[in-house]
């Protein structure tokens, strides 16, 4: 504890400050209540104070809820526990309800002088003076009064003016640096909207069957239009595409199979016309086998390039430990030549893992991410980041399966140090060009949430894959589960309740890595325009950065695999064969994995109805989905209610001069989390108040909404939504005068965004 350090350091000036400092180590060491009326010190007070939701205004409701200066008493008994004295002084005194603490407690310390007070006959001439300051927060700025018998009153102030005005040391040495850390720095993205492509399957501009550069530039006017401003593609390297472009040869080249250096600069001119940004991934947690670092390491793995990678010695010919890859068998490859020499790899044997405890390793990197900022990129997703640092003890965990091995994630737990090797990252390469970053992060720690994302974060911002690790199995994907709705919305929920004052995650409901989004998290049979609408709603709605994926915004679904043979995906094919050795047959192993393979995001785009779904000209490199003629773009553009036009329509609200800071800034609060099937919560902003509802489920039901509806923004449904009660749309009928709110019939999988 800093405070105790800070206390042991100062000198007291004289014995009544040594007594003073004895007795506050005592009570901090032995955790004794050092606020007790029998204590020995007469300079002790805590106080309350109470901020909005966006934090940008400030309540002094109680500056003493407990004093024990001898001479003006105390205002709360030594016994019981301050922090429900403060807040029930803070509801007495202002009449807000809802109010909750934000922080842990902000104990302060300071010299006081007491000129003339006497103590026990003698003049004391200064006291160590210990505050404890509760921050709290108010939702519910409306329900503020004042009391008839008030002086001063109780208001809302700025929070800048608030500093200015106040003469209190605490507020302005403490309290404030605690308050302006959460207020969020609005930044150029934040208004935006992200589209991840998948560049081999997007469109295919040459006739290959291969989508590449050409085939992203003749689609920027439908991106435009679409609403999105940033673009993320996959990679475009130098590679062998052993895992599809994320084992690169050669970081300084663009794969001849997607174009060429100039397809790349004319993309980035074009986008930069329309105002996309262009954003690539960065894969340096490992690079190719075939890259010369990795080539060069072969022929001399004790020399400058053989400590770029993680070479190490074996276990009398056996690999160093038992650490699993992601795509199944050990971590560990025997270095060609070698009994006893391995080289680590945490995906494919194929991918080398890159030493990143190597700085002249890290300097490279630097020095090729400033070369692609140079050329006008305006920042990089960073794949599998959290690798970069390992357990350099390389020892055995306890195994997980029967093959006797454990995941690299439990590896993970123990790698220390890898802030330090972003935050340098961050220093070296992004900062100087003002990048935009988004970090692939699985395996981290929530309670180190702004190490990664805000001000002072690793990155502009991370993946928010809550949803996406629920249901899933150490022991493979035939032992993974369904999600039900309310776990879905809960994981939304609590992940947002952790970020939303530190920073903006991303929110996704699929991407590359990922089966589709309506495939995974609609229940079977149930997956229709309007409930793939009402999956965009909430993904559009919830707080944070939406980042769609390629075909999410027509609906496009999983594929059906006929047979193993049809699978591309080397992680999928891995799984097929480890659900087969836990007995399942052929047709349950293939039933198990097509439901979560890759392949099924990875299936070309569905532009028209004609022949390879306006992907291509010619047969693609992976099959068309089946379902091509139904779900496509051309079709989608001209209809007025399709799924298209609705994510169109979501994402104009993001830019919409009167809504548009409550839904990109406005503060999430979750409602109605007692009903089943359904996810209701509030975006409240300095001036406008949105409610969304999503009715999880085909039933249709009614809600009731103790606020006044003023308008409904968005309607999944085309028919006008009916709505009793205080309202000013809908089918209304005047309610009872004892009745306060709206009474909202909801269709199955209606999804609804009110002004209330």
């Amino acid at each position: 504890m800093k405070l105790i350090q800070q206390i042991e350091q100062y000198q007291p000036a004289n014995e009544q400050e040594k007594q003073d400092k004895t007795f506050i180590l005592h009570c901090l060491k032995y955790q004794e209540n050092i606020f007790s009326r029998d204590n020995p010190l007469v300079h002790m007070t805590a106080s309350a104070w109470v901020v909005n939701e966006a934090r940008t205004k400030v309540l002094m409701v109680y500056h003493n809820i407990y004093n024990s200066w001898s001479w003006m008493g105390g205002h709360a008994d030594g016994e019981e526990d301050l922090l429900a004295v403060a807040l029930r002084e803070v509801r007495e005194e202002s009449g807000i309800c809802q109010v909750h603490p934000v922080t842990e407690d902000i104990y302060s310390l300071e010299v006081l002088t007491v000129d003339g007070h006497v103590k026990h006959g003698k003049y004391v001439s200064s006291h160590l003076h210990l505050n404890v300051t509760y921050l709290l927060e108010a939702s519910e700025e409306e329900s503020l009064h004042i009391k008839p018998d008030e002086n001063s009153g109780v208001a809302w102030f700025d929070l800048k003016e608030a500093v200015q005005a106040s003469s209190e040391p605490w507020f302005q040495k403490w309290i404030y640096p605690k308050l302006k850390d959460k207020v969020m720095k609005k930044k150029w993205w934040h208004d935006k909207v992200a589209y991840q492509i998948y560049p081999k399957s997007f469109k295919d501009g040459n006739g290959d069957g291969i989508g590449d550069l050409r085939g992203i530039i003749e689609k920027l006017d439908y991106l435009k239009e679409l609403g999105v401003g940033i673009v993320w593609i996959s990679p475009i390297y130098k590679s062998p595409f052993v895992d599809q472009g994320y084992d690169i040869s050669d970081y300084y080249a663009i794969d001849p199979v997607f174009g060429t250096m100039e397809d790349m600069d004319k993309l980035l001119a074009e986008a930069k016309k329309r105002d996309i940004a262009i954003i690539m991934d960065l894969v340096v947690n490992h690079c190719s086998d075939q890259h010369a670092w990795f080539q060069k390491a072969l022929k001399e793995p004790f020399g400058k390039y053989g400590k770029y990678f993680y070479i190490k010695e074996g276990k009398n010919g056996n690999p160093p430990c038992n650490w699993r890859s992601y795509f199944g068998g050990s971590v560990w490859e025997k270095l060609p030549g070698y009994d006893n020499l391995f080289y680590l790899h945490m995906f494919a044997k194929e991918q080398p893992d890159l030493n990143w405890e190597n700085p002249e390793l890290r300097q490279e990197i630097y020095k090729m991410i400033r070369w692609w900022l140079e050329k006008g990129m305006a920042g990089f997703r960073l794949d599998a980041i959290i690798n970069i640092k390992k357990d350099l003890r390389f020892q055995d965990f306890p195994a997980d399966r029967e093959d006797g091995m454990c995941s690299g994630t439990e590896m993970l737990k123990y790698a220390e140090g890898v802030h330090e090797f972003l935050q340098e990252m961050k220093r070296e390469a992004f900062e100087p060009y003002q990048a935009f970053t988004i970090g692939e992060l699985f395996d981290f720690r929530p309670e180190e949430m702004e190490r990664y994302i805000g001000d002072d974060g690793c990155f502009e911002s991370i993946f928010d894959f809550a949803p996406h690790i629920l249901g899933g199995s150490e022991k493979g994907w035939y032992d993974c589960r369904k999600i039900s709705p309310d776990e879905f919305r809960n994981a939304i929920y609590e992940s947002k309740r952790l970020s939303q004052n530190i920073g903006m995650m991303a929110n996704i409901i699929e991407n590359h890595d990922e089966p589709r989004g309506v495939s995974r998290y609609l229940p079977e049979g149930e997956v229709n325009e309007m409930s793939k609408k009402m999956l965009a709603g909430i993904s559009l709605m919830t707080f944070g950065l939406p980042f769609l994926y390629q075909g999410q915004e027509i609906g496009m679904t999983n594929k059906t695999f006929r047979n193993i043979n049809e699978v591309d995906d080397i992680c999928t094919i891995d799984e097929y064969y480890v659900a087969l050795e836990n007995g399942l047959d052929e047709a349950e192993a293939l039933k198990v994995v097509a439901g979560m393979s890759r392949d099924n995001a990875r299936t070309p785009m569905q532009w028209s109805g004609d022949a390879y779904a306006g992907f291509s000209t010619t047969e693609p490199w992976l099959k068309v989905n089946e379902n091509y003629q139904e779900i496509h773009v051309e079709e989608q553009q001209n209809r007025a209610d399709s799924v298209l036009n609705f994510y169109k329509k979501l994402i104009a609200l993001r830019k919409d001069s009167e809504y548009g800071e409550t839904v990109v800034y406005g503060k999430q609060v979750p409602a109605f989390e007692d009903l089943t099937d359904f996810m209701g919560f509030y975006r409240k902003g300095p001036e406008k108040t949105l409610l969304v509802l999503a009715n999880y489920q085909m039933e249709p039901r009614e809600v009731f909404v103790p606020e006044k509806v003023k308008k409904i923004l968005i309607d999944n449904y085309s028919d006008r939504t009916n709505v009793r009660g205080n309202s000013e749309f809908g089918d209304i009928s005047q309610p009872a005068e004892s009745e306060y709110g709206s009474h909202i019939q909801m269709k199955g999988y209606q999804f609804l965004v009110m002004e209330i």
